[in-house]
């Protein structure tokens, strides 16, 4: 007879998670564009675009120096939500 058994955390036990595993970049970039004929071999683009559209904050590694005062502290994070707009003239 074979036992398959499976490990199962009792129910009283804390859920707990790797120390070291963080959350994922989480980033979304959106980008729109027209192009307008201005003669038969001139155009006009128009352009704008945004980076980080969701906002998600994305912070960096916490302090890992026991000695820091800002042990166990995000200090650092990722760009926030940037919006660029362009026009590129094309002869």
């Amino acid at each position: 007879m074979t036992s398959i058994r499976s490990r199962q955390r009792p129910c009283d036990a804390p859920e707990t998670a790797h120390p070291w595993k963080f959350q994922a970049l989480s980033n979304i970039d959106i980008s729109a564009l027209k192009s307008l004929r201005l003669a038969e071999k001139v155009r006009l683009q128009f352009r704008a675009e945004c980076f980080n559209a969701a906002n998600h904050a994305s912070f960096a590694i916490p302090d890992n120096d026991i000695a820091s005062p800002n042990f166990g502290r995000a200090l650092q994070a990722a760009a926030p939500r940037l919006f660029q707009i362009g026009l590129k003239l094309i002869y």
